[in-house]
């Protein structure tokens, strides 16, 4: 569908059904949890109404159920504070099964066995898969992407430094372009070429007195490589993947997060053209954003406006307000003279309706 709820979701860790019941045990991951306190965190709460599908396996393959109502909610505990790891058990019981509706009581309890909540009445409908498919037409999908111009931010001029990798065969003049445009707005930097992630992280990043707030990396020009994207790219997407698990095992923060500066990976209108080795590595880096969004990796894409010559001037005074920015967008591309952001639109199915005349 197109939502990401990334890893603190993943709760659902053990599940044993038996005729009309269920029993799950829903784990907190770690690094979820910031103080909030809660009846009952929305992650544990989802990974145990997610147990209940296994009241209905026999019916997987023809329909989905889709939760519609709840009689009512019960809770004999105050709002506390869960730590990583917490653990809570799901009981599920099927009541009602009538037509197409189905009846479930939940009940909710910690480590040590006490209830602390209950769900009564539960309402789950069932929804055809054929049916389904016919309504949504072959898409079988309900979000698309949309790209949408946006303004850059700005930031006032500071003092600090950015690292700027250039991987292997990274086009010279648009390492060369953003070196200027980031230096212009105050900032030191540093150009390094492909230097092992390990020590980079070890001796440039890590080090609170090398003052460097940000990590740009320029994905190298796929056109100059083997016809091969994938063996392409196995040199550079083994130093982002060394990279990225080095800054997470270290608990890497820097102020203007990690940004990868490509040409071409993405197509934000019909018709554009797309270079697939960078590509191959957006979808790298955004399976990261999405498990690990506290390392603040940005993608950013830049598309010359004549095919086969350097990006311009303003197009890499752009790329480099969003570095300077700090941007808490994670993918934006530019395009002619304006930024674009991607976001997600709803797809409704197309019934045929057609406006009348004079509408």
């Amino acid at each position: 569908m197109g939502l990401d709820y990334g890893a603190s979701f993943r709760s659902l860790t053990s599940l044993r059904a038996g005729s009309g019941e269920v029993l799950a045990e829903v784990r907190l991951p770690k690094g979820t949890q910031g103080g909030a306190r809660y009846l009952v965190p929305p992650m544990l709460l989802d990974g145990a109404l997610h147990g209940l599908a296994a009241l209905f396996e026999r019916e997987r393959e023809e329909a989905a159920f889709l939760p519609v109502g709840c009689r009512t909610m019960q809770w004999f505990a105050e709002p506390r504070q869960w730590p990583d790891g917490s653990l809570l058990l799901a009981h599920g019981r099927l009541v009602e099964s009538e037509g197409a509706e189905r009846l479930v009581d939940l009940d909710l309890l910690d480590e040590s066995g006490a209830l602390f909540g209950r769900l009564q009445g539960f309402r789950l409908r069932r929804a055809e898969r054929e049916a389904l498919r016919k309504l949504l037409g072959e898409q079988d999908l309900l979000y698309e992407v949309l790209w949408r111009g946006v303004s850059p931010e700005k930031r006032p001029s500071v003092a600090g430094k950015v690292l700027l990798v250039a991987g292997e065969s990274a086009p010279a003049e648009l390492v060369t372009a953003l070196r200027s445009e980031i230096e212009s707005r105050g900032m030191t930097v540093l150009v390094e070429a492909d230097v092992d992630p390990t020590t980079l992280v070890g001796q440039h990043l890590s080090q609170q007195e090398g003052g460097f707030e940000g990590l740009v990396y320029v994905v190298p020009d796929g056109d100059e490589r083997v016809i091969d994207p994938v063996a392409a790219g196995k040199g550079p997407l083994a130093w982002l993947l060394t990279l990225t698990q080095t800054a997470f095992a270290q608990r890497l923060e820097l102020p203007l997060g990690i940004s990868l500066a490509s040409q071409r990976a993405v197509a934000t209108a019909a018709g554009e053209q797309v270079d697939p080795f960078a590509a191959s590595l957006w979808g790298f880096v955004r399976s990261v954003q999405n498990e690990q969004p506290g390392l603040g990796l940005r993608l950013l894409d830049v598309a010359s406006d004549i095919e086969g010559l350097p990006v311009s001037e303003g197009q890499a005074c752009l790329l480099a307000e969003a570095i300077c920015a700090g941007s808490a967008e994670t993918q934006l591309a530019v395009r002619g003279s304006r930024c674009w952001l991607r976001a997600w639109r709803l797809r409704l199915p197309d019934y045929g309706c057609r406006a009348a005349a004079g509408a």
